[in-house]
């Protein structure tokens, strides 16, 4: 596996990892995290649904940067698979909600009959700047990472 294997790997991955940590900050800097369900896209954006007035929200309003990880469940350690990122994170346009929520629905069906209670939340959208893959399969404590997306230098 080398890099050239990065961007698929993750799709793959990310199609099976229902939840992000994600990391923020406060008005003071301290960390904050929340798990957030997602979906991504094939460009590897990632989308999530929160109530504005929730703390992470409120902090991407003021300090868009954000981390975040996620990974499946596993049982062995030659098992663990996961990717980390970083990147900058906004409040998506009310005319893309739709979108957004059909492509969650198809990630989460059990949404579907929520969604008059998840019009009232927003969608929010994370463009990663730096990625990391995780894949013990491969051999313990592999990684693959690199600036997001490959064009930046």
């Amino acid at each position: 596996m080398d890099q050239r294997d990065l961007p698929d790997r993750l799709r793959k991955l990310m199609r099976r990892v229902p939840t992000l940590a994600l990391a923020t900050t406060d008005d003071e800097g301290r960390p904050y995290a929340a798990n957030v369900n997602f979906v991504a896209d094939d460009d590897l954006n990632f989308y999530f649904l929160s109530d504005a007035d929730s703390a992470h929200s409120l902090h991407i309003v003021r300090r868009p940067r954000i981390a975040a990880c996620g990974y499946p469940t596993f049982r062995l350690l030659k098992s663990i698979k996961g990717f980390q990122l970083r990147g900058e994170c906004k409040q998506c346009p009310q005319v893309q909600w739709g979108e957004h929520w059909e492509r969650f629905c198809g990630k989460f069906p059990y949404a579907i009959p929520f969604r008059q209670l998840a019009r009232r939340q927003s969608f929010y959208c994370i463009t990663p700047t730096w990625l990391r893959l995780i894949d013990n399969s491969v051999r313990f404590g592999f990684k693959l990472e690199t600036d997001w997306p490959p064009s930046r230098t």
